[in-house]
């Protein structure tokens, strides 16, 4: 899956979310193994949402500085609330139609924009469609304006984005060198706005859904006010790592069952949302 010479390190993926900024990069893969992390960073936004401005590129650039981060070439993936996306039903191939055109005309009536107003990248589904009947395609598609706005922005603090990447794309090459999967491959990523159900088949993502009211901060906001617990403890009961804990093992004190029972109620209304996601990919 490595698109890079197999010499280098790989370009920096960035992924600029709601409430952090992370970065990623693989080291060069030997004797057959699959690429190893080569250095990684986590940087938590000073303000939430919206698109990255000049003091948070800044700061990206200090922390690849600083964590090892080879070359300034970055690979950057198109943020939730920008990415255009939807499973088309196109011509067939074989028909001479002009499958492009359709499909940025129908993403852009969908979304109520001008065909010419964005950047479209167009996949078939695996194994969907016969000879002569319409062709299923996954499209995803990110704005011109906020693309170019992206690209000024990192070149401002020395980054050049080679590539603006689909977001649940990354994510299946990434799952590629760990997963070893014949089937469809179904994968959530959880972030603290909501969270994405990917599905993915042949190494392609052929369906993929924005699933806006599981996301983490709704728990960790409920946390919060309903217990009064601080960001430490969350931080504990939601990862379980030990630092966050604090020294006397107050961590089950009179807020931590009830804390417990709102914990497993999101997890059950998150399982209820990829059940349903799971349901209708089924009938795709």
């Amino acid at each position: 899956m490595a698109w890079w010479p197999v010499t280098e390190s790989s370009p920096i993926g960035v992924d600029v979310g709601s409430r952090a900024i992370k970065a990623v990069q693989l080291a060069p893969p030997s004797g057959g193994a699959a690429p190893a992390v080569a250095a990684a960073a986590v940087i938590p936004r000073r303000r939430f949402e919206g698109m990255i401005d000049d003091d948070e590129a800044r700061r990206l650039r200090d922390v690849l500085d600083r964590r090892g981060f080879r070359c300034g070439d970055v690979v950057i993936a198109v943020p939730h609330e920008h990415l255009m996306s939807d499973l088309l039903e196109l011509p067939p191939r074989e028909s001479g139609a002009p499958i492009r055109q359709i499909a940025a005309m129908e993403l852009a009536r969908t979304n109520r924009c001008d065909p010419n107003s964005f950047e479209l990248a167009l996949w078939d589904v695996p194994g969907a469609g016969k000879s002569g009947t319409p062709s299923p395609a996954m499209a995803a598609a990110c704005p011109h304006e906020q693309a170019e706005e992206l690209l000024d922005r990192f070149a401002s603090v020395g980054l050049r984005i080679r590539a603006i990447d689909v977001a649940s794309c990354a994510l299946a090459r990434a799952a590629a060198c760990m997963l070893d999967a014949d089937g469809p491959t179904a994968m959530l990523d959880i972030g603290a706005t909501g969270a994405n159900f990917v599905l993915v088949l042949d190494g392609l993502v052929v369906y993929q859904r924005r699933l806006a009211d599981v996301g983490l901060g709704r728990l960790h906001g409920a946390l919060q006010e309903q217990f009064g617990l601080d960001d430490e403890l969350i931080g504990h009961l939601l990862t379980g790592e030990d630092d966050g804990a604090p020294e006397d093992g107050a961590t089950t004190g009179a807020g931590a069952a009830p804390a417990d029972n709102a914990i497993s109620a999101y997890i059950e209304g998150l399982c209820e949302e990829v059940r349903a996601s799971l349901s209708y990919a089924e009938h795709l």
